[in-house]
């Protein structure tokens, strides 16, 4: 995305920040977090872009965006997640693009009572459902709801070793720990792992050593454009093995930035990425038809599913604030608990990251019928068929 064009929406969102400050009981104040600097930047900017897509009005509510750059940094995103709540008096709250920065939202806003769109994949952003995420409520199906899929994959195409790599944070010890639940039933067996930094530009020695370890397949425990530097550096060195990566890498600018090196990348993500591979009929193609025409007519290029989550959020709020406005106005308590109750309580809808139905003990409740198999190929991903 151009710079002119990142700091004029940017200077669009202060403006948006200015007017919630005077929201009054005819206005819905959303407050979002995104990293629009940093390493999470090229998800952060394109669900900026969305922000700018989102309906002035919900529920017959004028809405105010206030939209602030936690800069994929923890105490940023803390600081920004207590002024939106204080300061700018949120009703509900969205954020945020990767794991550690989500995960420092959730306690904050399940103090203050506010709920939370959190568009992240981590599954403790809102399981278990406690005091404090009780008020969580994920846009992003679960690691485990992709994991088993990733799983027979591998058993389906006769892998018996595998390698992972994958940032050095919570992300990939999810992804560790679920290989470890899901593996001893299969044969199949972790046999190296190795972490890196978000923000490395080479992961050489990392690399070297799982190609040491001969894996039949290495699961990429990385997301966004950052995932491109193992999967490059395995692949310069020589690894011909299958390379699956988690659902993260799902966006354009992984390609654009990986090019022939993520030829043949494996994934098991979200409908909205296949969605032009999908029949017309499909639910999933025709909610990515609202969306997709108005974003590329805006910013001239495809948005990536980092995007269509805010898409998302606007359905789930279209959903809730009507019934919210039964139980109060906004900027009260009672208009908040209104739209938790709304978000707990949804069933069968079709969002761009699939089939959603929620209840007390769960709230991402993605059915695994939403969950696609999709490789690489001629430059965008498709469905494996």
């Amino acid at each position: 995305m151009p710079r002119t064009a990142w700091r004029t929406l940017l200077l669009t969102a202060a403006i948006f920040g200015a007017a919630a400050g005077a929201a009054g009981a005819d206005e819905l104040t959303v407050g979002l977090n995104l990293p629009q600097t940093g390493p999470g930047s090229s998800f952060g900017v394109p669900m900026m872009n969305a922000v700018s897509l989102m309906p002035p009005t919900i529920g017959g509510l004028k809405v105010n965006y206030v939209a602030l750059d936690s800069r994929t940094d923890v105490t940023q995103t803390a600081a920004n997640t207590r002024k939106l709540i204080s300061e700018n008096k949120a009703d509900v709250l969205i954020g945020e693009a990767v794991t550690p920065t989500s995960l420092a939202m959730v306690p904050i806003a399940g103090e203050a009572k506010t709920p939370l769109l959190a568009t992240s994949a981590i599954k403790s952003l809102a399981y278990p459902v406690d005091d404090v995420r009780r008020w969580a409520f994920k846009i992003v199906p679960d690691d485990d709801t992709t994991a088993p899929p990733v799983v027979k994959y591998f058993a389906d195409k006769g892998v018996k070793t595998i390698g992972i790599i994958g940032f050095n944070d919570a992300y990939l010890q999810v992804w560790t720990g679920l290989f470890d639940q899901l593996l001893p039933p299969t044969g199949m067996k972790v046999i190296a792992v190795e972490s890196f930094e978000r923000s490395a530009t080479s992961t050489t020695p990392q690399a070297l050593k799982l190609i040491a370890a001969k894996p039949d397949a290495i699961f990429v425990a990385a997301g966004g454009t950052p995932a491109v530097v193992p999967i490059r550096d395995l692949r310069q060195r020589g690894f011909k093995g299958i390379i699956l990566a988690g659902h993260g890498i799902g966006l354009p600018d992984f390609i654009d930035r990986g090019g022939k090196d993520v030829d043949g990348v494996v994934m098991v993500g979200e409908p909205f990425i296949v969605w032009r591979d999908l029949p017309a009929d499909s639910p999933y193609n025709k909610l990515a038809q609202k969306f997709v025409p108005a974003y590329m007519e805006k910013f001239k290029v495809d948005p990536p599913i980092m995007a269509a989550h805010l898409a998302d959020c606007t359905t789930l709020l279209e959903m809730a604030v009507p019934q919210a406005l039964k139980r109060g106005q906004p900027g009260t308590q009672e208009f908040k608990d209104g739209i938790r109750d709304a978000l707990e309580n949804v069933k069968g809808l079709y969002l761009n990251n699939g089939l959603l139905t929620n209840s007390p003990t769960n709230h991402a409740g993605y059915d695994p019928s939403g969950e696609f198999i999709m490789m690489v190929k001629d430059g965008a991903f498709h469905v494996v068929k």
